[in-house]
């Protein structure tokens, strides 16, 4: 495989506020989970996706 599309793939590294961000995400699920609370993954990345552009 050509070196030139795997870096246009890997895009910018992340910014710490987009780091936390995810993780903040990811502690909300695995809490929401373990309390039997429901929660949707899909509108999870949908916030996510707006905070990040």
């Amino acid at each position: 495989m050509d070196p030139e599309p795997i870096e246009s793939l890997a895009g910018t590294p992340w910014t710490e506020a987009e780091i936390s961000a995810v993780v903040d995400s990811y502690f909300r699920m695995l809490a929401a989970e373990k309390a039997g609370v429901a929660y949707s993954k899909a509108d999870n990345w949908r916030r996510l996706m707006t905070r990040s552009s």
